[in-house]
């Protein structure tokens, strides 16, 4: 299940994931690595 990507990111902080939007809405495939759990968003 290996995917070729274009960008990795390491943090999914305010720069991280702004970074990120700002690759996806120029057609780059990127992916964000962040230390912190994933959030349930119904417990949100």
């Amino acid at each position: 299940m290996s995917e070729i990507l274009d960008v990795v990111i390491v943090g999914g902080g305010l720069v991280g994931g702004l970074t990120a939007l700002l690759l996806a809405k120029g057609g780059v495939q990127a992916t964000v690595l962040d230390a912190a759990p994933v959030l349930d968003p119904e417990q949100v």
